[in-house]
């Protein structure tokens, strides 16, 4: 008989790969339109056509930090220390956006056809022409470091805790997350997952208005993201727990280091069954590697069983007869 299967060498999260000449820059950013990814790093914004292995440079020029990173139909916006940029030709060429110069901007989102913003002491603004214009909501103030959206609701993470908006970003609720900063948002199913620093995760299945602390109790987490079934996250600092970049299969309740467990990581994001790392020693890739197995099993007839099981017999009795 011949059998045919599947043996999983590596999953995705557990055990990562350096991407070529990636190791001089701090990555803080990452986004996929189509099948390109494009990462914001301290001086310049890349892209890369073979999910994250190789890199062109497109911006070495303007502005030094590139924050935030997020896509709105064709168009990729960009959140930087010299204002919020975009680009239609998938990042290679882009445009400033006037009036948003003295801010940086440390996190974007997408909820409907709106883009909604974080600054550093602006406030929280959102925009209904793909990033062109910008309006600034009831939050005029504070720094927002974290976006995500679930359902129809935007949670973000600030330096003052955690909050919500259930109009699109205009006006915005403090969760029962009073305090602490907040670096991370992700969704996985029902759940929101965030990254605190210094507080370890925490999780929501009240979609962001009260919260529980998972087994992981420090740390500063940068970056969040999920593949598959599987939470994936980056760790900024070793301060209370291991560093480097984590995993959890229960939604977020409890968690284990991968083989990375050095370095700062500010970003992730996912490019098919890949997943992309943005840290301040280059960039790195992990997936699930599979090796097509075939084996084959011999079975005896009928014949070969009978003449078998004399022997065997044959065998026991001179066993037995040697007592």
């Amino acid at each position: 008989m011949i059998i045919e299967k599947d043996v999983t060498l590596q999953t995705v999260g557990e055990a990562w790969t350096n991407s070529t000449g990636t190791d001089n820059y701090a990555w803080e950013s990452l986004c996929v339109i189509g099948n390109r990814v494009i990462a914001g790093s301290n001086g310049s914004i890349w892209y890369s056509d073979d999910n994250g292995e190789t890199w062109t440079q497109v911006i070495a020029t303007i502005g030094s930090e590139w924050y935030s990173l997020c896509v709105i139909g064709n168009r990729v916006i960009a959140g930087s220390d010299s204002g919020i940029w975009y680009s239609d030709d998938d990042g290679e060429t882009w445009t400033q956006v006037i009036g948003t110069t003295s801010s940086e901007w440390l996190s974007l989102c997408v909820i409907g056809n709106r883009v909604i913003a974080g600054s550093d002491s602006d406030g929280i603004w959102y925009s209904d022409d793909d990033g062109e214009s910008w309006a600034l909501s009831d939050l005029t103030g504070g720094t927002w470091r974290a976006l995500c959206v679930i359902g129809n609701r935007v949670i973000a993470g600030s330096d003052g805790g955690i909050w919500y908006s259930d109009d699109d970003g205009e006006t915005w609720i403090q969760s029962d997350i009073t305090g602490g900063t907040w670096h991370a948002l992700c969704v996985i199913g029902n759940r929101v997952i965030a990254g605190s620093d210094g507080g370890g995760i925490w999780y929501s299945d009240g979609d962001g208005e009260s919260w529980i602390r998972s087994d992981i109790t420090g740390g500063i987490w940068g970056a969040l993201c999920v593949i598959g079934n599987r939470v994936i996250a980056g760790n900024i600092s070793s301060t209370g727990t291991g560093g480097g970049i984590w995993y959890s299969d229960d939604n977020g309740e409890t968690w284990i280091q991968s083989d990375i467990t050095g370095d700062t990581w500010y970003s992730l994001c996912v490019i098919g069954n890949r997943v992309i790392a943005g840290s301040d020693g280059g960039i790195w890739y992990s997936e699930t590697i599979t090796q097509h197995v075939i084996e084959q099993t011999k079975y005896l007839d009928q014949a070969g069983a009978d003449e078998l099981f004399t022997q065997f017999m044959g065998y026991v009795d001179s066993l037995v007869g040697g007592e």
